[in-house]
């Protein structure tokens, strides 16, 4: 698998160039083309997209509804994503709700998520008070204390990666 994001940082795209055999998990919402050839199984949002052919390569290509940045995050071990925020995974990766508005990644392989406006990567040890509606996702080992939602704020750090959003949808509603 090949993949390329173009049209970044605004309004960022995926490509996906599958090989013969190859599969990708993709939110069925994010699909903007995809090459005849291949076949897609499952029926909820989302759902696994494979090149069934016996040779040569096949595009896929996935955006967000909303404009802004996508980049790829590397996964090992679990990682929390909100809802709406992935795009695709890698076939080595499972996915399975997780309180609240979350999505738990866990496994080994690539996520490719994507934010409003422009994605504010956190490296493992960073600690910070960020608006709590506007964190995208994180590794397992971070820390977000307790009375976050009520002030809509979040204090996050700890031993993993975390992410948020430039822009908030929120602020677009009257």
């Amino acid at each position: 698998m090949h993949t390329t994001i173009e049209g970044a940082p605004a309004f960022a795209y995926l490509h996906v160039d599958l090989a013969a055999g190859e599969r990708i998990l993709v939110d069925r919402a994010a699909v903007i083309s995809r090459d005849v050839g291949l076949t897609t199984r499952g029926l909820r949002r989302f759902f696994a997209v494979e090149n069934g052919a016996a040779s040569g390569t096949r595009r896929l290509t996935l955006a967000r509804a909303c404009p802004g940045e996508l980049v790829a995050v590397p996964v090992a071990g679990e990682l929390f994503l909100r809802k709406g925020a992935l795009l695709a995974m890698s076939a080595g990766l499972t996915r399975r709700r997780a309180p609240s508005r979350w999505l738990r990644i866990r496994g080994e392989g690539v996520v490719w998520l994507g934010g409003f406006g422009g994605l504010m990567p956190y490296a493992a040890g960073a600690a910070a008070t960020v608006r709590a509606a506007q964190l995208v996702a994180f590794d397992a080992g971070v820390a977000i204390e307790r009375p976050w939602w009520r002030r809509g704020e979040a204090r996050v750090g700890g031993a993993g990666r975390y992410f948020i959003e430039t822009r908030s949808l929120e602020a677009l509603r009257p």
